[in-house]
């Protein structure tokens, strides 16, 4: 497991709710997730209201012959350590 702590400058400086909302969620990611996309309204469309969740998706490197647990360890790894107040809608996608 990875702890997310460190983001990129400009998303502290663009979106700065967005950016205390994932600083603030224990957001935790499995050793196989190579990247992090941030999309929807608290991405760069920059609409949220209030109610809204935040939505990121998870690219995650798949050695040949993966079964179906690693798939649910590498989307339970983030889902079970959210930690936040808004809703985390989340996606993995496979390279």
């Amino acid at each position: 497991m990875i702890h997310a702590r460190k983001f990129s400058p400009q998303l502290a400086e663009r979106l700065p709710e967005t950016h205390a909302i994932l600083r603030s969620s224990n957001l935790t990611i499995h050793k196989n997730v190579s990247r992090i996309i941030l999309h929807g309204s608290r991405g760069l469309a920059d609409r949220c209201r209030p109610d809204s969740d935040i939505d990121l998706s998870l690219n995650a490197r798949l050695p040949a012959g993966t079964d179906v647990n690693l798939l649910r360890d590498i989307y339970q790894t983030t889902m079970k350590n959210w930690r936040s107040g808004v809703s985390l809608d989340l996606a993995v996608v496979f390279e």
